[in-house]
């Protein structure tokens, strides 16, 4: 089996090792997910992230160990970030939500795997009813899979899209027997998930899971992978993404919801543009 070495190109490295994006992010390797950083050696952005050459042979021996053991496991039936102790029923519910999103946008796979690691963090952090929140996260964008007009920022799009959404998640829910009371109130959330677009933000500012869930979808366009995929779509430059990210109306209209999505996001900007610094 290939092995990753110090000379391993960032762009070889999740071949190797589908595993090694979030070994690299937990140590502060975020230039994984810059296209720019790609064809640097792990070397290179272990040093450019001041890591010794002692820290670098810890981490080569952590990403070999994790590929070797990767290849020798039976493939779990979820694909759900590693590590994340969620409970089976949202396992039953994210498997039943993926076919949709295969159907819909290219990022959604990821968007969703992350969304599910980091709400799964803040509700321990904040006390945040998971009930409510970790099915939100995970059916939100269902709907995009009944779009065929792929212009996202539309308003009528948005609309639809929730509209749908609300309609699989409703089914979903149901199929896994999730309590009745909770499935009404989550199927709202996905109905309305988007409407900040729409100049709602009264609703956000009083609903503690629908505001830590903005939080999340916002914070998405600041990690690594969804920078550079709302960059594209957008067409916009890393500068005019940064510009963004600093200054998007999100920050005053609907502020942070807790001190945790708070600190995340602000690390994330700022592990984005350090980036940009060094390409």
């Amino acid at each position: 089996m290939k092995k990753i070495t110090p000379k391993t190109k960032l762009s070889e490295i999740l071949k190797i090792n589908p595993d090694a994006a979030e070994i690299l992010f937990e140590e502060g390797l975020s230039c994984i997910g810059c296209p720019m950083a790609m064809q640097e050696t792990l070397e290179e952005g272990c040093l450019a992230h001041g890591m010794s050459k002692k820290d670098i042979v810890k981490l080569i021996g952590e990403l070999n160990k994790k590929s070797e053991k990767k290849k020798g496991e039976v493939k779990e039936k979820s694909e759900i970030v590693r590590g994340n102790k969620i409970k089976k029923i949202y396992n039953k519910v994210w498997e039943l939500a993926k076919p949709y999103y295969e159907k819909g946008r290219p990022m959604d796979i990821d968007h969703i795997k992350w969304h599910i690691k980091t709400a799964t963090l803040v509700c321990q952090e904040e006390e945040i009813d998971d009930t409510l929140l970790l099915p939100l996260v995970i059916l939100h964008d269902v709907g995009y899979s009944k779009i065929s007009d792929k212009n996202y920022s539309k308003i009528d799009v948005r609309k639809l899209h929730m509209g749908e959404g609300a309609k699989i998640a409703r089914k979903i829910l149901k199929k896994v027997k999730y309590p009745f009371e909770k499935i009404e109130k989550i199927v709202y959330y996905v109905s309305i998930h988007d409407s900040w677009a729409m100049g709602n933000n009264k609703e956000y500012n009083e609903d503690l899971v629908l505001g830590t869930f903005n939080d999340l979808d916002f914070m998405w366009t600041a990690t690594p992978r969804g920078f550079y995929e709302i960059m594209k779509i957008f067409n916009k430059t890393p500068k005019e993404m940064i510009d963004f990210l600093e200054k998007d109306e999100k920050l005053e209209k609907r502020p942070f919801s807790t001190l945790t999505t708070k600190k995340l996001y602000n690390q994330y900007v700022k592990d984005r543009k350090k980036e940009l610094k060094w390409h």
